[in-house]
């Protein structure tokens, strides 16, 4: 963790673009939460290829946590990704 920021690598599996963004999401590698989903909302994506894997950073304000099993929003919380 950098400061306010998260930074983790991720492998992509998926893009969509939607016109106004790019919905991105693939699989956490390494560290703690290594094998974990991850999507993102992205304003571009033109540099990133599928099963490509890359560096991102996220501010801490900026993270979603939802419950496994019921697929809601949970409130969010301290995270070690390291």
């Amino acid at each position: 963790m950098t400061g306010d920021g998260v930074s983790f690598r991720l492998k992509v599996e998926n893009i969509e673009y939607l016109g106004a963004e790019w919905i991105v999401s693939g699989t956490v590698v390494g560290g703690r939460l290594g094998g974990k989903k991850v999507f993102s909302r992205l304003t571009s994506a033109q540099d990133l290829a599928l099963e490509g894997t890359y560096d991102f950073a996220v501010p801490q304000r900026e993270l979603k946590f939802f419950d496994r099993s019921t697929e809601k929003r949970v409130e969010p919380r301290a995270v070690s990704w390291q």
